[in-house]
């Protein structure tokens, strides 16, 4: 992630119809942490590492604007196949095809926030 981020760093891409695994964060934002750790677990369970199956945040509203009870943040990847039967409420979905913003963070989760900071502030 660069120190600054500028509207460079947005690509708006077109995707394909994509199916992915999802895990939904809500809640507490600074327990983030603790859903990543969970959903890269089940990952490794499912052979899923980012190499195989691109990763993917969802982001519904930045942490900085809604109570820290209401926030939410799913975390996906790539998975065609039927999701197995979980304890993490880890479910199916079909992404429809269109256009999104994409906003890359590569390194610790820590630059999470300053990516939300930023696509929230435009």
């Amino acid at each position: 992630m660069p120190a600054a981020i500028s509207a460079k760093d947005v690509r708006v891409v077109t995707r394909q119809t994509t199916r992915v695994a999802v895990y939904a964060h809500r809640g507490d934002p600074t327990s983030l942490g603790d859903s990543i750790r969970a959903f890269v677990h089940w990952r490794k369970q499912h052979h899923l590492p980012p190499s195989r199956s691109n990763t993917f945040n969802i982001l519904y509203q930045s942490p900085d604007r809604v109570a820290p009870k209401d926030f939410r943040l799913d975390l996906a990847c790539e998975f065609s196949a039927v999701i197995p039967e979980n304890t993490l409420g880890i479910v199916g979905r079909t992404w429809p095809a269109g256009e999104c913003a994409v906003l890359r963070q590569v390194g610790s989760d820590g630059g999470l926030h300053q990516a939300i900071a930023y696509l929230y502030s435009e």
